[in-house]
C-alpha cells in the first residue's frame, strides 16, 4: 500500500518551490514528453591513478515514477535550456525514479 497518492508526489515537484519543468525525447523515437521533478547535483570524490582525488558532480533528475513513460538510459531531457542524456534510471520501489545525466 502506497503511503502517498500521486497528487501528494506531484507537490514534491511543484515548481513554486523546488520542482521544474524538463521534456523527455526517448532515445527509440516516439513523441517527447513533459514532466515535472528536481535537478540536483552531488559531488562525489574520485580517486586518480597515482594517488589524490578530485570531486566528481553527479547531476540527477528526481521525479515520480508515474510521470515518466518507460525511461530508458540514452534519452534526451532537456531542463533550463540546457539537453542532457540520461546515464542510468533506478526506481525506488515507492513511485519516485532517479536519472542520472550527463551534459
Amino acid at each position: 500500500m502506497a503511503v502517498e497518492t500521486a497528487a501528494d508526489r506531484a507537490g514534491y515537484f511543484d515548481t513554486e518551490d523546488f520542482g521544474v519543468e524538463a521534456t523527455v525525447a526517448p532515445v527509440g523515437g516516439g513523441a517527447a514528453y513533459a514532466v515535472r521533478g528536481i535537478l540536483d547535483a552531488e559531488s562525489n570524490p574520485l580517486e586518480l591513478e597515482g594517488g589524490g582525488f578530485v570531486m566528481a558532480r553527479e547531476l540527477r533528475f528526481h521525479c515520480a515514477t508515474e510521470s515518466l513513460a518507460n525511461p530508458q538510459k540514452g534519452d534526451a531531457i532537456t531542463i533550463n535550456g540546457t539537453t542532457y542524456t540520461v546515464v542510468w534510471v533506478q526506481d525506488d520501489g515507492a513511485n519516485l525514479a532517479e536519472l542520472g545525466l550527463h551534459s
